[in-house]
């Protein structure tokens, strides 16, 4: 029997390890990919957002909006009129009970008259009252209604 046959193996065996070699693997880490480190250290960040995300309290869901009626909802609407002939200028409408001199608005130097409202939303009517006597339909008014007096109110919508 040759010595190839009682290790039919033997052949095959073209480079053997050192011994140590398992020592060595053993006591230093195994270098990792250069992506794998941010990849890492992005996926323990999400985690840690998620983690915090589910610890916070959640807000309480929005209160709906407030009936018109109710007044605690206003929007603040800006009337503009180009009147340099007048004194004065007070703008009456539904809001304010058709008082033509509870809001007054003021005058700039070009003869515009302006003023502020916080109105609740809804569909309001208006005119500009003149020098406390002559009544007037907003120009710029996309949308009018008769005011019973053979004149025009206008109509704001918010």
């Amino acid at each position: 029997m040759s010595h190839d046959e009682a290790d039919p193996g033997r052949h095959l065996l073209i480079h053997q390890a050192p011994e140590d070699l398992l020592d060595r693997a053993l006591s230093r880490p195994a270098p990792s990919p250069a992506w794998l480190r941010p990849v890492m250290a992005a996926a323990f960040f999400l985690l840690g957002v998620v983690a915090g995300q589910l610890s916070m309290p959640q807000p309480p869901p929005a209160a709906p909006l407030a009936a018109a009626d109710e007044g605690e909802t206003r929007v603040p609407v800006k009337l503009v009129l180009y009147a340099p002939d007048a004194r004065s200028v007070t703008v009456a409408g539904s809001w304010n009970a058709w008082g033509e001199v509870t809001t007054p608005m003021q005058r700039a130097e070009d003869g515009t008259f302006f003023t502020v409202l916080h109105l609740p939303r809804g569909r309001h009517e208006y005119m500009f009252v003149l020098d406390d006597e002559e009544w007037v339909t907003d120009p710029t008014a996309l949308l009018t209604r008769d005011d019973g007096f053979g004149r025009q109110n206008a109509l704001i919508e918010i």
